[in-house]
């Protein structure tokens, strides 16, 4: 049989060449590897040489850090938020799958790819991952942040081999090779030069190459080694190009001198630039990359900063405080770095600071700089002024600039610092010359008389830096750095402001004329004064007496009300402890005298205000810290286990509400404030408070519920947190889930009180950031983290300042596997909270996960720093990373480490035993399972290794690991981990042979959760194992099951197809199934579930359908012999159903396809319906259009078996009538002759034998005359 016909090409065998022939061109082809519906697309084994099983690899399992859900009672190892502990990997995740059996498989082909695959925005950094909002962050968790902005490392140079230039003959370029000298741009390792190689510049010839011209169309020179693309600035002897550098392709700042009649001493002093530059490594100043010279001239290479100078910044407007205090505490150290390494800069100004499009200070152009603890060699004369006036110091004005101290370069920060705050500089005269008269004469304007808003401290700390005596400046920059600090952080700064003697005593100084005739005038007025007296007989020496006494008395009183004053503006300002200070000094100034009681009433009564004032921030600082404390053990990722972080958020919730009168245990809910709380404070700490009351009662009762205790004491909680109107939605949530818990237990009467609080709370929306925040804590403690991360994200834009919204945001990504998220917003965690050490450790984490092994340990050993040493959580963790880079023997010391610390720590014991269990080390794994669980109490997860572990032991101990199981469901809350603990649960029983009582268990486990995939497949493999016992017995009754297990299967598809199987629960089932398929053929789990349901389908006469699941089966997996010969055997037998209904799925595809109705209506015809086909004939050759040669000829052979159909019906039908019979040899003849025509005079006969006479399917018509007739050449 030849029909359907294809027209055959020059070259093809069948259309196209054989090299390029698609499944669909071919008919032996099968189908073409498509998507896998569980992620990935399937790779064909024909494209994958190296591939023994294809579909779902089988990765093994990592170690992962702790962090077990809430509701699961769980502080354990991440992975993803399904992990299982099966070989191959140490999990201590809580996770709903974590009762899968051992053995993970995973459902993506992909056997490299990670959990999550995101592409990362097209950077110049290669590490740059997406933050909030889309911006691209650096991939080094150290990154300094500016609050409200995101680092980004603009360096595509960071990731490449230690050699980045090499030295030539020809162009002598300056290059940095060997590894001591290599250049690095990371964030550990600046760019450097070393001293030998900054002098080693001599002349050389270059070698040829094409100049670029700018914008403008100007020509630019030619520098090996670069393409300069633009001018960014040029002075009186040099010019900055903006270049790109060959080879590693960044974009750099180029600097070169302009005139080759520059003197020597220019020459000199641009040297020196390089050399001040090379030995400064900070990253607040600009980094030198390259020093060479053409054609004589030299120039160097630097970072290239996008931002732009300061200046233009500043635009001659006051800046923020915080933003100011930021930035210049940035300046002064890497300007304080510079002075360690004794190189002075001495034009510190606007311009001369580039800023980062993050908002990072780079300090630049050392044009000026001079080496402190060198001799100048004439580069600067004596008496010459160098610098810009507006911002030198004294010193420098009065043309000192030779013998010039890093003291001068704090004026100069001060002059910085003191344009930030008021928007212009100390000094800017008409002329230059007024400018350097008054920086050496005037004091400057104090800023808060420019800018009142101004901070006393930030004022103070700008007019310590202006001192005109360099030895009452700050003395290193360093100083000045921390004093910037401490007013960030809200502490007390070290610099004093001065008073007013002090004020008297400076100006007298400075202007001796006039404080000369002062005192002559007072000196005078004392004369006519002392002479009253003596005229009224007064004696002498007792008027001196007195005299010296008023004066004592008027200059305590003056140093006292000066002190006062100032510690009431402090106060004024919020900065009580220096009130506080400057408060107690004035009362210092004082004696015990009468005249001083009315002014010492008044210092007293400040001070007395101070301390009240300092109180009430000490304790609103102790609610903050307590607040910390409870919500970091509310993560559960402190190293302790989950009823212990339970214990830790009572207790911290409980202190920071006593500060406030308000206790757990009281009915009614009335905070108290001392009177000096402002109305802001307040309404902050009523809000927080009624935060923790929610955290509390949601602990309590998690709790209670594990003590099976009453439920009152939570309620009670619950209760004032609702009388703080905290969260009503979320109160009624938590209700609902545990009365809920309590219903699926037994306590049927509960299920109403759930169904009623739930249905409540569905009629709230979440009512500011806080209750938007606890909602994400209630959906993160049920497993749904993506939903918990909106909630948290929601509250973050709603409170765009709380630190915890993001951080819970960072720790819902790690649990969704989200690791290039979780690292964005962890890195804007750091730029909130540099030193929270817990922070480092889901960096640590992360970047494990995202195999950045180097930043992971850094970020560990941060960790280690600000938390004070190895930590439970850092250990457990850091084991976890070691173990992803396969670093087994460190992976185990800490672990031992860990339970060395605390011999009772269930989840290092715990991943000991998972170490030891992927060894196959099962007895020491079942011990260290069985001592984990001791210590877990309410933790499950032990016990879940445990019970998988049973039925792995030689010989399987599946009695014992049913009744484990049991146990787990017992106690489990969570919903979605009660169904894949019943699965676990269902395998075991599986084992025994208990089918009927596992699909009970899998119908338990689908009404806790419709959604998994899984156990629809685990369901279809059960039923399907019942029908095949009753099929033995009774086939009417297995045609039953088999139907309930084919739609279980097509159920688990449909699920797969939306991504409702993970992972992490493909390794499970695979390890089930090799458990109750130990003899089945080496496949991937997609591969023997299509199997699977094929075989049903089989069994149910569908046999079309069971060949599409056999044949993308083979896809995954070809080499399957069984497979293979059930295919043929359902080919055979079905081959006409399976060509009809192609037929018609290509024609609702495409209605107008002739050759597909020819096709069907020779199908029709075989299958004994001539009416059909006649039908698909008359719309095969109808319409307008050519009809080919092949169709006519199709559908004369469909017309032919008609014709046979409806002259010798099947099964003893009745014949058609003769007329009918008549028409269809009548198109017989017709289609042929037509067709016939069509092909060329020399071709006819071959034609004819070839595709007519040779083929059998015009059986019916051949020898009749026609068919002789229509045969003749």
């Amino acid at each position: 049989m030849n029909s359907p016909k294809e027209e055959l090409t020059e070259d093809s065998t069948l259309m196209g060449t054989p090299e390029s022939v698609t499944p669909e061109e071919s008919s032996t082809a099968t189908l073409a590897p498509g998507a896998s519906i569980f992620g990935t697309p399937i790779q064909s084994p024909q494209n994958n040489s190296n591939a023994t099983v294809v579909g779902w690899e089988l990765p093994k399992e990592k170690i992962s850090g702790e962090n077990a859900s809430p509701a699961s009672g769980g502080s354990t190892i991440l992975t993803d938020s399904l992990a299982t502990l099966p070989p191959g990997g140490l999990t201590i995740d809580s996770d709903p799958l974590a009762t899968l059996a051992p053995g993970n498989l995973s459902i993506n082909s992909d056997p490299k790819a990670t959990l999550v695959q995101r592409k990362l925005p097209s950077s110049e950094d290669p590490f740059a991952t997406l933050a909030p909002g889309g911006l691209t962050v650096n991939h080094d968790p150290l990154a300094t942040l500016a609050p409200g902005t995101v680092n980004t490392n603009l360096d595509p140079a960071a990731t490449l081999a230690p050699t980045f230039f090499s030295t030539t003959k020809d162009n002598k370029t300056f290059v940095l090779e060997s590894p001591s000298n290599t250049v690095r741009t990371d964030a550990n390792s600046r760019v450097g030069a070393s001293k030998a190689q900054l002098s080693n510049l001599k002349g050389g010839k270059t070698e040829p190459q094409t100049p670029s011209v700018d914008a403008k169309g100007n020509r630019l020179p030619v520098v090996p080694g670069y393409e300069l693309l633009g001018e960014l600035g040029r002075g009186g002897m040099g010019v900055v190009y903006r270049a790109r550098q060959h080879g590693l392709g960044r974009i750099v700042a180029l600097k070169m001198v302009l005139n080759a009649q520059a003197s020597s001493e220019e020459l000199d002093r641009f040297m020196l630039e390089a050399k001040a530059v090379a030995i400064v490594e900070h990253p607040n100043i600009v980094q030198i990359y390259d020093v060479g010279e053409i054609n004589g001239l030299p120039y160097f290479s630097l970072e290239f900063v996008a931002g732009g100078p300061l200046d233009a910044l500043l635009k001659g407007e006051p800046q923020d405080p915080v933003y100011t205090a930021t930035v210049m505490a940035k300046v002064c150290r890497g300007i304080g770095y510079a002075h360690s390494k004794n190189i002075l800069h001495r034009d510190l100004k606007p311009a001369n600071v580039l800023m980062t499009k993050t908002g990072e200070p780079k300090v630049t152009d050392f044009g000026l700089a001079k080496q402190m603890d060198a001799p100048d060699e004439g580069h600067t004369k004596a008496g010459s002024i160098m610098g810009t006036p507006s911002y030198m110091p004294p010193e420098q004005a009065e043309g000192n600039a030779k013998n010039l101290t890093n003291l001068a370069d704090v004026y100069s920060l001060g002059a910085l610092l003191y344009e930030f705050i008021t928007g212009r500089p100390p000094f800017k005269g008409r002329t230059l010359f007024e400018t350097l008269q008054h920086v050496r004469t005037k004091d400057p304007v104090p800023p808060i008389q420019l800018q009142p808003s101004v901070p006393l401290d930030l004022q103070t700390v700008c007019m310590k830096a202006l001192e005109k005596n360099p030895e009452k400046r700050y003395p290193t920059a360093e100083e000045m750095a921390e004093d910037l600090e401490a007013f960030l952080r809200g502490d007390p700064i070290k610099a004093r402001a001065i008073g007013r003697v002090e004020k008297a005593v400076r100006w007298a100084r400075r202007n001796k004329p006039q404080a000369a005739l002062i005192a002559m005038g007072v000196a005078l007025l004392l004369l006519i004064v002392t002479g009253g007296f003596v005229y009224l007989g007064l004696d002498a020496h007792n008027q001196r007496l007195r005299a010296d006494r008023i004066e004592k008395i008027n200059r305590q009183k003056l140093e006292a009300e000066d002190l006062l004053n100032l510690a009431i503006r402090s106060g004024d300002g919020g900065n009580w402890p220096q009130s506080q200070n400057e408060a107690k000094q004035s009362l210092a100034a004082l004696d015990e005298s009468e005249e001083f009681a009315g002014i010492r009433e008044r210092v007293e009564k400040q001070i007395a205000l101070a301390d009240a004032h300092i109180e009430t921030k000490n304790r609103s600082d102790q609610f903050e810290g307590y607040i910390e404390n409870a919500f970091f053990a509310a993560t559960d990722l402190t190293g302790k286990s989950s009823m212990q972080n339970t214990e830790d958020i009572l207790k911290q919730s409980a202190k920071a509400l006593e500060l406030f009168d308000i206790r757990l245990d009281q009915s009614s809910y009335q905070p108290k404030f001392s009177e000096h709380f402002l109305d802001e404070q307040k309404k902050g700490i009523l809000e927080e408070c009624g935060a923790l009351l929610l955290l509390a009662g949601s602990r309590q009762l998690d709790k209670d519920f594990a003590d099976n205790k009453p439920l009152d004491a939570a309620l009670k909680i619950l209760d004032l947190a609702k009388q703080a109107g905290a969260g009503e939605k979320i109160r009624r949530l938590y209700l609902a889930q545990y009365y809920q818990t309590l219903a699926n237990r037994g306590d049927m009467a509960q299920q109403v009180l759930a169904d009623k609080e739930r249905a409540e709370a569905n009629k709230l929306d979440p009512k500011g950031s806080r209750e938007w925040f606890f909602l994400g804590d209630y959906l993160f403690r049920g497993g749904e983290f993506e939903s918990a991360s909106e909630a948290f994200a929601k509250a973050s834009r709603l409170a765009p300042r709380d630190f915890w919204s993001i951080y819970y945001q960072a720790v819902s990504a790690i649990r969704s596997s989200s690791w290039s998220e979780a690292r964005a917003l962890l890195l804007h965690c750091l730029s909130t909270k540099q030193t929270f050490g817990f922070t480092y450790v889901l960096m640590g984490i992360t970047e494990g996960k995202l195999k950045q092994y180097e930043e992971a340990y850094k970020s560990f050993a941060n960790a280690v720093k600000y938390l004070g040493g190895e930590t439970q959580g850092i250990l457990i963790n850091r084991a976890a990373v070691y173990y992803d880079q396969g670093l087994l023997n460190k992976a185990e010391a800490d672990l031992r480490k860990a339970v060395m610390n605390d011999p009772s720590n269930w989840t290092a014991l715990d991943n000991l035993g998972v170490l030891q269990r992927d060894q196959k080390n099962l007895v020491e794994a079942e011990s260290y399972f069985i001592q984990a669980n001791k210590f877990a109490k309410t933790e499950l997860l032990p016990m879940r290794h445990l019970a998988n572990l049973l039925g792995e032991l030689d010989p399987p101990r599946w009695t014992e690991s049913v009744a484990t199981f049991e146990k787990v469901v017992a106690r489990e809350k969570n919903p979605v981990k009660v169904a894949n603990d019943l699965m676990g649960l269902a395998r075991s029983k599986l084992a025994l042979g208990e089918n009927d009582s596992a699909r009970e268990v899998l119908d338990r486990a689908l009404g806790f959760d419709q959604e998994n995939a899984l156990i629809w497949f685990l369901q279809g493999w059960v039923i399907n194992e019942i029908a095949a016992k009753k099929d033995r017995v009774n086939r009417t009754a297995s045609l039953v099951d088999y139907k309930a297990s084919l739609e279980a299967y097509n159920r688990g598809f449909a699920l797969a197809s939306q991504g409702k199987a993970n992972e992490t629960g493909a390794k499970a089932m695979a390890s089930y199934f090799k458990q109750l398929d130990p003899k089945g053929p080496p496949e991937t789990i997609e591969a023997k579930l299509l199997r699977a349901r094929g075989l049903i389908k089989a069994r149910l006469g569908d046999y079309g359908s069971a060949m599409a699941d056999y044949t993308r089966s083979l896809e995954i997996n070809g080499e399957q012999p069984y497979l293979r010969n059930r295919r043929a055997t359902a080919m055979i037998s079905k081959w006409r159903e399976i060509a009809l209904e192609d037929y018609s799925q290509g024609i609702k595809l495409n209605p107008n396809d002739r050759e597909l109705y020819a096709g069907r209506a020779y199908v029709y015809a075989l299958l004994g319906d001539h009416v059909s086909s006649a039908k698909d004939v008359n719309i095969a050759i109808g319409g307008t259009g050519q009809v080919v040669w092949f169709v006519r000829v199709n559908c004369a052979a469909a017309l032919a078996q008609a014709y046979r159909v409806a002259k010798s019906p099947p099964k003893g039908g009745k014949p058609a009538e003769k007329g009918i019979q008549d028409q269809y040899l009548a198109g017989v003849w017709s289609q042929l002759s037509q067709a016939k025509q069509s092909i060329p005079a020399v071709k006819k006969a071959a034609w004819w034998m070839e595709n007519i006479e040779a083929d059998d399917a015009f059986d019916p018509v051949r020898g009749l005359p026609d068919w002789l007739e229509l045969g003749k050449p």
